[in-house]
């Protein structure tokens, strides 16, 4: 029974996640609307890159429906739960992905000062869709020498400890967001705060698979595939300049930015869902089969 209620208690915790991203979104959409009517009747291409976001959002979704799916298929539920905290990021990249396409909608047929709110609000998104991932990361590392579950109240306690310091990273990486006085300055505390969240999950995911404490994943497809969400971000802090010229940006950039970003995170669910390609694609002979 205790189980039951608990799950319950995930299922609403959830369910009210996405309700509140959902009004929001709408909210911000409605207010936005004439821009977005603007820029799409208006601006060349943006049809085009609409349709492809909006096939990479119903993608995420899935793949966060798959992992609260596989979570709630358990037994029992943590908040610890690797599934739990994949299923939180893939959410997350979905609103993210959702705010993205809003921010493209009214980049041309906007102010200044309304972009520069809304950036605001996708990039501190991204932080919160980084957290699950960061909390891993420190996690493991507060129990290096312990074993996770020996002792339930040092578990207790270190956990703790790890939420405590995701929510003083948060805070501060918040901080600096909401405080950003344009754009561009928003756009260099993106590249100070990004980048090395991306270098931790990295390293987490390395350090994963060398300790074998997340055995149900694929800490290796995982870790590729950060690495080169690391590569392409860099890359992209380069191009973008020269992209993004005279509050002008290139729709085909984006289109081929947003597929190489589509690629990464189909092969960190691959490695989330530790799918095993040569079984997948490949034949054994009957005796090697188990």
């Amino acid at each position: 029974m205790k189980d039951l209620l608990n799950k319950l208690k995930y299922k609403i915790d959830i369910y009210l996640i996405i309700f509140i991203g959902l009004l929001a979104l709408i909210l911000l959409f409605y207010i936005n609307y004439s821009a977005i009517v603007s820029s799409l009747f208006f601006i060349e291409g943006m049809w085009i890159l609409s349709f492809f976001i909006l096939f990479r959002i119903a993608i995420t979704a899935v793949m966060a429906l798959i992992a609260f799916k596989t979570l709630f298929k358990q037994e029992k539920i943590h908040f610890m739960d690797i599934s739990f905290l994949f299923g939180l990021f893939f959410l997350g990249l979905t609103i993210g992905k959702a705010l993205d396409l809003l921010y493209k909608l009214i980049f041309f047929t906007s102010e200044n000062l309304t972009k520069l709110k809304l950036l605001k609000i996708r990039y501190i998104l991204i932080i919160l869709t980084s957290a699950p991932l960061i909390l891993i990361g420190l996690n493991l590392i507060m129990f290096i020498k312990v074993k996770q579950y020996e002792d339930i109240k040092t578990f207790k306690n270190r956990t703790i400890l790890s939420i405590i310091i995701l929510l003083l990273i948060v805070c501060i990486q918040t901080f600096l967001v909401l405080f950003a006085k344009d754009i561009t300055q928003l756009r260099l505390m993106l590249i100070c705060i990004h980048t090395p969240s991306l270098i931790w999950i990295l390293f987490t995911f390395i350090y994963a698979k060398k300790s074998q404490k997340i055995p149900q994943i694929n800490s290796v497809i995982i870790g590729v595939a950060f690495l080169m969400d690391l590569i392409l971000y860099i890359g992209s802090t380069v191009i973008m300049p020269i992209k993004q010229t005279s509050n002008r940006f290139s729709i085909m950039y984006s289109v081929l930015a947003e597929l190489f970003d589509l690629i990464v995170i189909i092969v960190i669910f691959i490695g989330y869902y530790n799918i095993n390609l040569k079984d997948k694609f490949f034949f054994k002979n009957k005796g090697e089969r188990n």
